[in-house]
């Protein structure tokens, strides 16, 4: 973020505790990024109280978007004294992820930043509706936030596949990369590369018109793998190979333990849409890596490289 940047972020104004707005905060005062501070709100219970009522203009849409615009100044006022260019908005929208949109078209940050529930094994829930619909049809790079550390390993990790067919997937990853070296270079970072080989299970190899041994498929898988993966980095030999991280088993397993491993700060992704759907990290189960995951995450489109940093 060497370059001036906007950083839009999206708040929750029935939570008690804000973490995008601590994460843009720590972002903004490296940078002196400008910040706008936007809710794209809908309250259920006013929604049904004036379908009933059909009146009381003191429990109006607008009447509860000017108390959200209140909140909104007083947190921003302590901020613009601080030297801070601090702009705030809010909307009504039913659904949330439709005003965030919206904004995200009218506004053009060059990142997006909003926080999400981190999920534990004993208490589970998965991403939200909203964030799936960022997640998919978001064109400029979404930094959700998991984590309430301070990013102090400010360790990254570019999440890539370089085994998959060539086209739009082909550039996301040096999309990723982009990304994830530009964060790292600003924010005085270390970058790590993962990827991980998932095998197809035993009995679906055995029933194949080859019928290798199960070993050699593996062997086979193992050694390709490596090759592409080398190949790749080749375009990248400023990054260490020890910082190169090629793990075997599934991905929802493997990155958010070397994640753990490396007390990692963020993970950056990508996600290519594919008529209303979108694949993250290709070849893998989205739902899984991203639950899984205790850090923040970055997701970025091949088409929003140069924004994401």
């Amino acid at each position: 973020m060497s370059e001036k940047k906007k950083l839009l972020v999206v708040l929750d104004y029935e939570a008690e505790n804000q973490p995008a707005l601590d994460r843009a905060l720590f972002l903004a005062r490296q940078s002196q990024a400008e910040l706008e501070l936007f809710v794209s709100e809908f309250s259920a219970a006013l929604y049904a109280h004036l379908a009933v009522t059909r009146k009381g203009d003191e429990l109006s849409p607008d009447a509860y978007l000017r108390e959200v615009e209140t909140w909104l100044f007083k947190l921003a006022e302590p901020l613009r004294e601080e030297g801070l260019t601090v702009d705030t908005d809010a909307v009504w929208n039913r659904h949330q992820y439709a005003g965030i949109l919206e904004k995200v078209a009218e506004s053009q940050p060059d990142l997006v930043i909003k926080a999400t529930t981190h999920d534990s094994r004993l208490h589970r829930t998965l991403f939200n509706y909203t964030d799936w619909h960022l997640i998919r049809e978001c064109s400029l790079p979404l930094l959700l936030v998991k984590s309430e550390d301070d990013w102090h390993s400010r360790r990254i990790v570019a999440s890539i596949d370089p085994t998959h067919v060539h086209g739009k997937a082909e550039c996301l990853d040096n999309s990723i990369m982009a990304a994830a070296g530009k964060w790292a270079q600003d924010m005085g970072g270390e970058l790590h590369v993962f990827h991980s080989i998932e095998f197809l299970p035993e009995p679906v190899i055995l029933a194949g018109p080859y019928n290798p041994s199960y070993e050699d498929y593996q062997g086979l898988v193992e050694t390709s793998s490596k090759e592409q993966l080398g190949q790749f980095m080749q375009d990248y030999p400023d990054v260490a190979e020890s910082r190169v991280h090629l793990r075997e088993g599934k991905p929802e397993d493997t990155l958010p333990a070397l994640v753990r491993e490396l007390e990692a700060s963020l993970v950056v992704m990508g996600a290519i849409s594919r008529g209303h759907r979108s694949l993250l990290l290709i070849g893998s189960t989205a739902e899984n890596v991203l639950d899984e995951l205790p850090c923040d995450i970055l997701v970025i489109k091949p088409e929003a490289a140069e924004s994401s940093a």
